[in-house]
């Protein structure tokens, strides 16, 4: 086996030796002076230094060589089939079966670092403790990994004071997050022996380290029980109270309020005596955090005595926005009228502009322009937001002339207004609506040196045109556009209406991938054996050292290989080529990935689509993450509804779970499926199909009813909900690139 001619005695000495190097190149030393233990061991290693490292260099030099540039295509063992069968069952998290495999191979370093961590995710503390002790004296590569996740087994089995000793060697570790981890497990292994003054002091110095980050905050509350549990009462009721008020969102937080009632119950009444402001400020945390149904009852529970009546008119003010975010309009209606009669202009505008929004939402659209143009008039500081707003409701009523007044005004009254450009656009295109081309073509041509909205003023410029029956100038702007963004939405549709080749080299059988980063071994190791949360740890770290952009397909690459397909695909976005050629094709193919190749390929035949249309939604949808959930509770590679995926497989309720569409298979078949039942009842159109897929049937009926009519490029544009409308021309640009590299009809 690879280390099996370096004693474990030699590798002890080495790991202790490189951690102790570690902790001076960043000057912890002096942290060490207070830990008398970790001085003698360093002490005694010390001693014998010299000797061993000379002997271990002498022996093992052409191995360490060896182990620094493997790759992930020749990791330890590569010829191994059963360990890589392990590592490809733990990446999976089948995890018995990856046990059972990892025991059939050869005893050694990755081995036992595959099996110590399949038999930690199984709750067998005991295995995993012997496999990860040996992978941490035969796997110097990992042997901080392997140190970690044997601390967290002996935190399982209950031998605190172990696991706290063991964490120690762990938290020597280059990376900070191991590192930071180990901390607080040593902090908790302490607590949990009863060991309170020990605990309260590591606590103490956890915090202070690290005073961002849920572990903080938690530590934060840890810190809290001990010093109640050593009497220190103030002490605690003043951490539990900074919890509850400072971080009402955090996972914390319940336990914190739960601590603050049973001191009041015991005599503590200024356990749980706060002020509304308190109050206040806490729900508004809440409403940042994007909580507003905590947010929501926070306000309610605000006594509505003895309040300033400003702060009484901004309670009203947040109880309506947050029911708002909660879809409660009803309810939000009066909470904002109240709020109207705040003497504060501020507090004033925002419950005008907000009851404006909420009257247009409702249909009372007379009503609502009344009311912006109203405090547009009286030029204060949210009158340019009034003027869009209300410019915005003349356009969706069809009343373009009256909308490019409203705009007109606003670009030259407020010309210091950020929202200028988008008073610019919201002209050009409703004076395009409206037949007024000459002035659509001046107000386009404006924003051609506006970065935002050249591309599409490109578009439409070009478009205007041509209704001028213009063909030469058209193609002028045309030529423009598909130069300066050849990939995106405007372009993909140019080339799908006149059928014009995009001439981009499509991808050939073999292409060599980008090389690896240089000093990212760690990763493509434990990407190898399948562990890929401790592949995604190193990766966070290694990113914000690495910042090279000619490294950028390379680190691509490694985020794939470590199950990060987001971030791989987020990668190549930020960097992206200007033009796709032979030497950058790999890149390409990283941005434009194509996993589950098998089944979408199935399932798109099936369904009779186009795999080009399901791969770009799967893409746009979640950017090929299996387990992903949205925050409105959509799942996985396609983003399925739980309600609209059970009608889609025609389950009772009883007999579906939700989670069964975080497996690959089961998602992309219903998927695929609901794509084709949408694209039936739209008539094979792809646009309605998209626009139904993201914002459901009802709000693209409402569409059809109201601008139907306009050619579909126009209907796109003119798509109320922005998520929408960004939706659909993501995945037509999508679409383009997927057909020319992977040739797909």
């Amino acid at each position: 086996m690879l280390f099996s001619a370096v004693e474990s005695t030699d590798l002890k000495t080495w790991y202790l030796s490189a951690a102790l190097t570690y902790q001076l190149q960043n000057g912890t030393e002096k942290s060490l002076r207070n830990n008398p233990n970790q001085i003698q061991i360093i002490r005694n290693y010390r001693t014998a230094m010299t000797f061993q490292l000379s002997r271990l260099f002498t022996t093992s030099l052409g191995i360490c060589m060896l182990a620094v540039t493997l790759t992930c295509a020749g990791a330890a063992n590569s010829s191994n089939e059963q360990l890589r069968k392990a590592s490809g069952l733990l990446r999976n998290n089948q995890n018995q079966e990856a046990l059972q495999a990892a025991l059939a191979a050869p005893a050694d370093g990755p081995r036992n670092l595959v099996a110590g961590e399949a038999a930690l995710r199984l709750k067998r503390y005991d295995e995993a403790v012997r496999y990860l002790a040996d992978a941490e004296r035969s796997y110097p590569l990992l042997a901080d990994i392997a140190a970690s996740l044997k601390a967290d087994a002996l935190y399982g089995q209950k031998k605190y004071r172990e696991a706290a000793a063991a964490s120690a060697a762990a938290k020597l570790s280059a990376t900070p997050a191991i590192s930071r981890r180990m901390e607080k497990l040593a902090a908790d292994a302490l607590f949990a022996a009863g060991d309170l003054k020990a605990a309260l002091a590591a606590y103490r110095q956890f915090t202070a380290r690290h005073s961002l980050g849920k572990d903080s905050v938690d530590a934060q509350l840890q810190t809290a029980l001990c010093q109640e549990q050593l009497g220190d009462l103030p002490q605690a009721i003043q951490g539990y109270r900074s919890i509850h008020l400072q971080h009402p969102a955090a996972s914390a937080a319940p336990k914190a309020l739960e601590q603050l009632k049973s001191l009041e119950k015991k005599g503590r009444k200024e356990a749980t005596s706060f002020t509304a402001e308190e109050q206040f400020q806490r729900g508004l945390l809440l409403l940042a955090n994007n909580q507003p149904n905590a947010a929501a009852w926070a306000f309610a529970g605000i006594p509505r005595t003895n309040l300033s009546d400003e702060l009484l008119a901004r309670i009203e003010l947040k109880s309506g926005q947050a029911a708002i975010k909660q879809r409660h309009y009803s309810l939000a209606e009066p909470f904002l009228k109240r709020a109207l009669t705040s003497k504060t202009q501020s507090t004033r505008d925002e419950a005008r502009l907000m009851l404006a929004r909420l009257e247009e939402r409702q249909g009372a659209s007379d009503k609502a322009l009344a009311r912006l143009l109203s405090l547009a008039s009286e030029r204060g500081i949210l009158a340019d937001d009034a003027l869009l707003e209300a410019a915005l409701i003349n356009k969706h009523n069809g009343r373009f002339n009256d909308a490019a007044q409203i705009l007109q005004r606003l670009i030259k009254e407020f010309p210091a207004s950020d929202l200028k450009p988008r008073a610019g656009w919201e002209l050009a295109w409703g004076q395009y609506l409206a037949g007024n081309l000459s002035a659509a073509e001046e107000s386009l041509q404006r924003l051609f040196k506006d970065n935002v909205y050249r591309e599409r003023a490109l578009y439409w410029h070009a478009r205007t045109k041509e209704k001028q029956n213009k063909p030469s100038e058209a193609e002028r702007s045309y030529k423009q556009l598909l130069n300066d963004f050849p990939y995106g939405f405007y372009a993909a549709w140019h080339r799908l209406h006149t059928n014009k080749p995009t001439g981009w080299m499509p991808l050939p059988n073999g292409i060599p991938e980008p090389p690896f980063p240089d000093g990212s071994q760690r990763i493509q190791e434990l990407a190898s054996l399948g562990m890929l949360e401790e592949a995604r740890t190193e990766l966070a770290a290694f990113k914000l050292k690495n910042t090279d952009k000619t490294a950028a397909p390379g680190l691509s690459r490694l985020q794939q290989l470590a199950g990060d397909l987001h971030g791989s695909i987020m990668t190549f976005h930020q960097n992206r080529p200007a033009i796709v050629d032979r030497s950058n094709l790999a890149f390409w193919a990283l941005g434009y990935p194509r996993p589950y190749a098998e089944q979408f390929s199935r399932h798109s035949v099936t369904n009779g689509l186009s795999e080009a249309l399901v791969l770009s939604l799967a893409k746009a949808e979640s950017s090929f993450r299996a387990d992903v959930k949205s925050h409105a509770g959509a799942i996985g590679l396609m983003q399925m509804m739980p309600a609209t995926a059970r009608m889609t497989a025609g389950v009772k309720p009883k007999n579906f779970n939700p989670l069964t569409l975080t497996n690959p298979e089961y998602n992309i078949r219903l998927g695929t499926k609901h794509l084709r039942e949408l694209l039936n009842q739209y008539h094979q159109d792809t646009v309605y199909t998209l626009a139904a897929y993201n914002a459901g049937a009802g709000a693209v009926n409402r569409w059809r009813k109201s601008f139907g009519e306009l050619p579909r490029d126009e209907f796109v544009e003119n798509i109320p909900y922005q998520e929408t409308r960004d939706y659909v021309k993501k995945i037509v640009g999508y679409m383009g690139v997927y057909r020319s590299l992977y040739r797909i009809q």
